[in-house]
């Protein structure tokens, strides 16, 4: 049976490429350091549940806060202020979401162990966000025999990707550590916290 050629994909298959890359770099980290904190420290169930709430908090936050204020979206909306206001915005909330982190490590009362789970929790949006994107493009894009243009970024992309991603799983391990260790590294772990997220935020949003 002769076998019908590749379709191209157009503007569809970038964008294809772009979210399988981003499911690849985002779990082969996420999988790694969760091996590894299983093995030396065992698994915090409530502690990775504590992380993902902490998680859909960075999301609600900054909504909640246009709404608070009556200015905010005029500002958003004006070119000439949109992006400090933007600034004021991802700053404000990743203060608000350190304070929560704070408030997750007394509640639980957590130890050693938690501050992994924590830290990983707070990850697991972006890699479901990641898996659905990448689900949604090849939908879109084409059936999955059908990715003649959805050509990946290499194996450097890949390692970079992985390595950033790693590093913000580690950066957020070692705030919560910090808090485990004394809730009043808050003074250290909120600005550190809150301007890392910042510049992250606005680094995706260019």
């Amino acid at each position: 049976m002769k076998q019908e050629p590749s379709k191209d994909l157009g503007m569809f298959g970038p964008a294809l490429a772009r979210s399988r890359e981003n499911v690849v770099t985002s779990a082969l980290p996420f999988l790694v350091l969760s091996v590894a904190a299983a093995f030396l420290f065992g698994i915090s169930w409530v502690a990775l549940l504590g992380g993902v709430v902490l998680s859909v908090l960075d999301l609600v936050i900054p909504a909640l806060l246009v709404f608070a204020s009556w200015s905010l979206p005029k500002r958003l909306a004006d070119l000439d202020t949109a992006g400090p206001a933007n600034t004021v915005l991802n700053l404000v909330s990743a203060v608000l979401v350190e304070l929560a982190r704070l408030g997750v490590v007394v509640f639980l009362s957590a130890q050693l162990l938690d501050a992994a789970w924590l830290g990983l929790g707070f990850h697991i949006r972006t890699m479901v966000i990641a898996v659905v994107m990448f689900g949604v493009a090849a939908l879109v894009a084409s059936s999955p025999s059908d990715q003649g243009d959805a050509r990946p970024g290499g194996a450097a992309s890949y390692l970079r990707g992985s390595l950033g991603f790693g590093r913000n799983i580690l950066l957020d391990m070692g705030l919560t550590l910090l808090l485990v260790w004394s809730p009043w590294l808050a003074f250290v772990t909120v600005p550190v916290g809150a301007v890392w997220h910042t510049l992250l935020t606005s680094k995706r949003s260019r």
